[in-house]
C-alpha cells in the first residue's frame, strides 16, 4: 500500500454507478403547468454515479444523479443510510442533481410534475447503494484537478450579452498504475437541449458529454456536476441537437484531462457545511387574496394556457393562505458545503444560481480551481440577480426566476440581495476548508 506523510495511508478512490431510470408512465418534470408530460420511453437511461475519496483518515463522497433536483427529505434519508453503511459523515457527502428536464419529478414543483411516491421513496437507497459500492471498490489512486474553457455553447437567457461561465472544471482520478478511474466534470448550462414536448427519459446534453468521455476512455467512469446555470441556456436550446453542447463539452473535458497531472498525495482533504438563512418576502393575506380573486374567473377561460396559469396561481394562493396561519419564518435555512481536495475545492449549494454569483465566488476563492456546484443537498429553485426583480415577465409578476419560480417550489420570493448572501456564505465555507 502507498503511504503519504507521517505514515498515513495515501489516496484511495472508488467509483460506482446505479441505474435510476423510472418506470414508463412517470410524469416528467418541467416546461409548463399541468402538462401531464408522462414518459413514453427511454432515450437514454438515468444514473446515480458516486465517487468516494479517502486520504489521511478523511473520507468524502460526491454523488451525481440524472434528476431535476433532490428534496431535503431524500438527502437526509440518503445521508443517514450512507453513514450507516459506509461510516462516511453526512457533512462529507455531496448529493447533486444534473437538473435534466427529461426525468421524473423528484422534488416539489407546483404544477410542473407530480412526484411518484413509490419511485421517490427508493432514491435514498439508490444513492446510498452507489456510495457503498464505490467504497467497496476503493483502491490506491492518484488525483489531479484541471480546467478547460468552452465558448459559444452557452448563453445568458435573462439578459442579452449577460455573463456566462465558460469554465470546464475536471477532477482526474487514476489508479496507482496511471489507468483512468473517474472523471468529474463541472459546467454551467441548463440541460434543456431536447424539445419541450419530448416524452422520452433522457440525461440531456450532460449525458451525451459523459458518454463521449467514456467512449474515448472505456475504463473510465464519467460524472457531471451542474454549475451556476440559473440564467444560462445552451445555444442549442430546444433543438434536440445534443451533439453541439454534449460532444463539445466531452471533448473539452478530455482535453483538460490530458493536460492535468495527478499525484498520490494530493494534499489536505476536508469538508465543511455552513447553515445560512436566506431572507424571504412574506406576502400579506390581502395580497394573496387579490391573486386568488384575479385568477379564479380565468379558470373558465377558453384559452388552455390561461386556464393552466390560473390553476397554478389559485393553487399557490390557497396553499399560502393556509401556510400564513402558521406564521412562516422570514428566512429559509439552507446549507452550503465546501469539499477541499488538495489545491481544488467543490463548493455546493441547493439553488439555481445566476452565473454572476458563481463567478463572484470563484473570483474571491483562495483556490485557483473552484467549482461551484448547484442543485446540491436540496432543491430551492432560483436565486436570481437583483435586476431580475425589475425585468418583468409574461405573467406581469416581475422576472420568472425571482417571482414566479418560488411559487413553483412552494417558497416565498427571496429578497433581492439573497444572491449576495448565498455567495458570501460559500466564500466563508471555502475559506474554512482552506485553513484545514
Amino acid at each position: 500500500m502507498g503511504h503519504g506523510v507521517c505514515g498515513m495511508p495515501g489516496l484511495r478512490a472508488g467509483v460506482a454507478r446505479v441505474n435510476i431510470t423510472p418506470p414508463i408512465g412517470v410524469e416528467l418534470c418541467g416546461y409548463g403547468f399541468y402538462l401531464g408530460r408522462r414518459s413514453t420511453g427511454v432515450r437514454d437511461p438515468l444514473y446515480s454515479t458516486a465517487l468516494v475519496l479517502a486520504e489521511g483518515g478523511e473520507e468524502v463522497a460526491v454523488v451525481s444523479s440524472d434528476l431535476v433536483g433532490l428534496g431535503r427529505e431524500t438527502v437526509e434519508a440518503a445521508r443517514q443510510l450512507i453513514r450507516e453503511e459506509t461510516g462516511i459523515r453526512g457533512e462529507n457527502v455531496l448529493l447533486s442533481a444534473t437538473h435534466t428536464h427529461h426525468g421524473p419529478a423528484t422534488a416539489f414543483t407546483r404544477g410542473c410534475g407530480e412526484m411518484e411516491p413509490s419511485y421517490v421513496s427508493l432514491l435514498p437507497r439508490y444513492l446510498a447503494g452507489a456510495v457503498s459500492m464505490a467504497k467497496q471498490g476503493m483502491r490506491e489512486a492518484r488525483l489531479g484537478a484541471g480546467m478547460g474553457r468552452l465558448e459559444n455553447v452557452s448563453m445568458n437567457r435573462a439578459e442579452r450579452g449577460g455573463p456566462v461561465d465558460p469554465d470546464v472544471h475536471v477532477l482526474k482520478v487514476e489508479d496507482s498504475r496511471g489507468d483512468p478511474v473517474a472523471m468529474v466534470t463541472c459546467f454551467s448550462c441548463h440541460p434543456v437541449t431536447l424539445m419541450t414536448d419530448n416524452t422520452l427519459v433522457s440525461r440531456d446534453y450532460p449525458g451525451r458529454a459523459v458518454s463521449v468521455v467514456e467512449a474515448v476512455k472505456p475504463r473510465l467512469t464519467g460524472m457531471f456536476l451542474q454549475g451556476s446555470c440559473g440564467d444560462i441556456n445552451p445555444v442549442a436550446v430546444h433543438t434536440a441537437n445534443l451533439e453541439h453542447p454534449g460532444v463539445s463539452l466531452g471533448a473539452e473535458a478530455l482535453k483538460a484531462w490530458e493536460q492535468t497531472a495527478t499525484t498520490e498525495q494530493q494534499g489536505p482533504m476536508a469538508a465543511k457545511i455552513l447553515k445560512v438563512g436566506l431572507p424571504q418576502t412574506i406576502p400579506s393575506p390581502g395580497e394573496v387574496k387579490s391573486v386568488l380573486n384575479e385568477y379564479t374567473p380565468k379558470l373558465r377561460s377558453e384559452d388552455v394556457g390561461e386556464r393552466r396559469l390560473a390553476a397554478f396561481q389559485c393553487d399557490w394562493a390557497e396553499a399560502v393562505l393556509d401556510g400564513l396561519k402558521r406564521e412562516p419564518k422570514p428566512e429559509l435555512e439552507v446549507e452550503v458545503q465546501a469539499i477541499r481536495l488538495g489545491d481544488a475545492v467543490l463548493v455546493a449549494h441547493p439553488a439555481e444560481l445566476f452565473a454572476e454569483f458563481g463567478l463572484d465566488v470563484k473570483a474571491r476563492s483562495p483556490f485557483k480551481n473552484t467549482a461551484v456546484v448547484g442543485y446540491a443537498n436540496n432543491f430551492i429553485g432560483y436565486v436570481a440577480d437583483e435586476d431580475d426583480y425589475e425585468r418583468g415577465g409574461s405573467w406581469g409578476l416581475g422576472g420568472y426566476a425571482s417571482t414566479l419560480a418560488p411559487r413553483i417550489c412552494g417558497l416565498f420570493p427571496f429578497r433581492p440581495d439573497t444572491g449576495r448572501i448565498l455567495a458570501d456564505a460559500m466564500v466563508e465555507a471555502v475559506e474554512e476548508v482552506a485553513s484545514a
